[in-house]
């Protein structure tokens, strides 16, 4: 191997490192913006009313953006978070500009659409999003039916085929209605995604 190819292989390498570390960075800022959240708000029920999310109250347009990121206790968090920390994976890896488009996309539309649609009372918790992010990576695969979507929509659903079967469950004792939203949204998304921004979906040289 020659010294020009050596050093373009050393560039390659280095410049892989930089992507996936700042994939990483992406995910555990966000994670950490659950994180402090949590240990901000606390047992503040007067917070968790400013900042969870109740339907149809023009008081509570703030808690569209935000009743994401507000959680009752340490063990909805947890479960929560390795749920988004395991999808986050699937869908930064096509591009890290589909990621935060994703994610923008499903916080603001999930947030609007359960504000208008909602039963009465303060919705809080990051599970609509997640359901979000499941819907929207099936969807990816009807939609897009690239070989990359179908693996990932596959791991996916048999990852947590116990959670999506939940959504044919009402519970009124959780906010069921998130849940579905989440979904449904998520799944519409994916299809205005690769209608209207095509070319955010993959890295230049993945696609």
């Amino acid at each position: 191997m020659s010294k020009n190819q050596a050093k373009n292989s050393k560039d390659i390498g280095k410049e892989i490192k930089q992507d996936i570390e700042k994939r990483l960075a992406i995910v555990v800022l966000m994670c950490f913006l659950f994180v402090f959240t949590f240990f901000i708000v606390g047992s503040d029920t007067v917070a968790k009313t400013k900042l969870g999310l109740t339907p149809r109250s023009f008081s509570s347009l703030t808690g569209i953006f935000t009743f994401h990121f507000i959680h009752d206790t340490a063990s909805h968090l947890f479960n929560n978070l390795i749920i988004f920390v395991v999808l986050s994976f699937f869908m930064i890896i096509r591009s890290i500009k589909y990621y935060l488009i994703s994610m923008a996309g499903i916080i603001i539309g999930v947030g609007i659409l359960l504000w208008m649609f909602g039963r009465s009372g303060i919705h809080i918790g990051a599970s609509a999003l997640t359901f979000g992010m499941i819907g929207l990576n099936i969807g990816m695969a009807i939609f897009e039916r690239k070989w990359l979507s179908f693996i990932i929509a596959t791991l996916v659903i048999v990852i947590y085929s116990s959670i999506i079967l939940t959504l044919f469950k009402i519970n009124l004792a959780i906010s069921f209605e998130s849940h579905l939203i989440g979904f449904i949204w998520g799944v519409i998304l994916s299809w205005l995604i690769i209608k209207y921004m095509p070319d955010k979906i993959d890295d230049p040289d993945e696609s």
